[in-house]
């Protein structure tokens, strides 16, 4: 698959500016839609440390602190890095980890978490973070990730997925007066810079190269159908 040569750059501009967005409720109710699917995948305990890779806003972040031992945190976007460290400011339990460059932390994880974020990577860039991810698990911790988009094409599939999730929340009115715009400049976003899609078969033997075992989960950790989630191990 190729894309253009800045298109990781482009996606960190477009999410630079999202960290500023005022409608933080959707925000807010999508992690919470997230969080509730993950725990019925993996199960928390006080006793492990996990990684939020992507942490976007922190909203994940302080969900997954809530109930695991140690939790670290990392985005490429470092408007959203910055927002995420004030939201979690007065939390005991969350670090924020340094990734850039090549940059490796000392423990190990038990759990690493990444939400939605392999379709704004290139397959190259994909597979060095695979090997990363792999570096950074224990020998019998876990990698999920969730939100990875299949090839068929489903425009309207995830524009009806998002309004129905506004609704069952309460603020599909609000969405459409005050969002709009912010959805037409992610669809423009989508436009100028293509996402990575991977079907399953195709998704399991690219890690599998890897030297990680994969599991396809029985529904995706969001509420956006036309994407999966899967589960791996070393």
């Amino acid at each position: 698959m190729s894309t253009e040569p800045d298109t990781r750059d482009y996606w960190q501009s477009h999410y630079d500016s999202m960290a500023k967005h005022e409608s933080l409720y959707l925000f807010d109710a999508e992690s919470n839609d997230y969080f509730a699917r993950l725990k019925r995948s993996v199960p928390l305990s006080g006793n492990i440390r996990v990684l939020d890779f992507g942490c976007g806003l922190g909203f994940v972040t302080r969900l997954l602190a809530a109930e695991a031992g140690e939790v670290g945190y990392w985005d490429y976007s470092a408007n959203m890095l910055e927002t995420a460290a004030a939201r979690l400011d007065g939390t005991t339990n969350t670090t924020r980890i340094e990734l850039g460059d090549g940059a490796m932390p000392a423990e190990k994880f038990d759990l690493i978490v990444v939400n939605s974020v392999i379709q704004y990577m290139e397959q190259d860039v994909l597979e060095s973070w695979l090997e990363r991810w792999r570096e950074l698990l224990n020998d019998d911790g876990k990698l999920l990730i969730s939100d990875i988009i299949l090839p068929t094409p489903a425009f309207l599939t995830e524009v009806w997925d998002s309004l129905r999730f506004a609704r069952a929340h309460g603020f599909l009115v609000k969405t459409l007066k005050k969002d709009f715009m912010q959805y037409v400049r992610y669809l423009r976003a989508r436009r100028q810079s293509s996402m990575s899609r991977y079907a399953r078969e195709a998704f399991i033997e690219l890690v599998e190269s890897h030297g990680l075992s994969a599991q396809v989960l029985p529904e995706n950790l969001t509420y956006r159908r036309n994407r999966y989630s899967v589960l791996l191990s070393k």
